[in-house]
């Protein structure tokens, strides 16, 4: 018999309360199907399919430009255009090609990685690596949905009109809103407070005309830090065994899929974005990333952690 102090198995939604009942049961599900699809997809498969589609946009249109046709991705590096997306709008001089760069370099490992791995299946059988490597591009690919985006609301509401606006709305409020059923109540309340305490703040500098334009920038790109980095900084904390061993991180892995959902369903619309302005390759390289994510994560999930060892692979 187990003693008192024993720790006990925790149900994995216990806790959570009877109003979250629904949101749970849709993620649980939707989480599911996801499997299910992706579970004939073979690791390397992924990683190969993913590099190879982010570096055949080097030739494809993907480098936004407000006064002409779009440009390539060569061009996009060498710092033509404007990556699209929020912060590759707003920060255009430096953040689009140092972004899209490193997302080459580590498309070309990629291929590189599983072109030897041919011949040396034993380099796919380094689990720090593939786990180094999977939070590099998971990071990446999580922080590519949320500037992406933000992207889409500013474009609604200057180039689709009030329903596309509403949408929009709808999103980003269900994406703030929904982890709070999940997220400890007082990391939720600052978090979120300081999101509509730094919208007030722009909200007022702009009626009051306080602000101008390039400082404004400065300010809304806060927001968009404080509105995708700490969820950021959430998922790069879970990777730590010590944290996923504890029954919170059930709670808070959950708050994260709330958080991030209605941002990929907003992602969806961006493509239509991307499409209509020209910019289509952006599509093959927002898939490609997350293939490589999956990749090196199922990499990772097939090699057994060695005795003693403390890490792990996220669930």
């Amino acid at each position: 018999m187990p003693s008192e102090d024993t720790p006990q198995p925790v149900a994995p939604f216990e806790g959570i309360g009877h109003r979250a009942t629904w949101t749970t049961r849709v993620m649980d599900r939707g989480e599911n199907f996801t499997r299910r699809i992706l579970a004939p997809l073979r690791p390397r498969v992924s990683l190969a399919s993913g590099s190879v589609l982010v570096l055949l946009t080097l030739f494809l249109p993907i480098g936004y430009n407000t006064c002409g046709s779009p440009w390539k991705g060569y061009e996009l590096v060498q710092g033509s255009g404007h990556w699209p997306t929020f912060l590759g709008i707003m920060l255009s001089d430096y953040f689009g090609p140092a972004f899209y760069g490193f997302v080459l370099l580590l498309a070309a490992w990629g291929a590189v990685f599983t072109a030897i791995s041919c011949w040396r299946p034993g380099l796919t059988r380094h689990r720090s690596l593939n786990l180094a490597l999977f939070a590099v591009c998971g990071t990446l690919s999580l922080f590519l949905i949320t500037d992406a985006f933000l992207l889409l609301v500013t474009f609604a509401v200057d180039n689709f009109g009030t329903i596309a606006e509403a949408i929009a709305s709808i999103l980003i409020v269900a994406s703030c809103v929904l982890p709070g059923k999940f997220w400890p109540k007082a990391f939720f309340w600052k978090w979120f407070g300081a999101l509509v305490i730094s919208g007030m703040i722009v909200a007022g500098c702009e009626a009051l005309k306080l602000l101008h334009d390039d400082q404004t920038s400065w300010v809304i790109s806060l927001i968009m830090a404080i509105y995708g980095l700490v969820p950021l900084a959430l998922w790069l904390r879970g990777l730590a065994a010590r944290i996923r061993s504890k029954p919170e991180w059930v709670k808070t892995r959950q708050g994260l899929v709330a958080f991030y959902l209605p941002a990929a369903l907003g992602n969806l619309w961006f493509f239509y974005v991307a499409w209509r302005e020209g910019i289509w390759g952006f599509v093959p390289c927002w898939f490609g990333l997350h293939l490589m994510s999956l990749g090196y994560l199922r990499l990772a999930k097939t090699v057994r952690p060695s005795p003693g060892s403390s890490t792990s692979v996220p669930s």
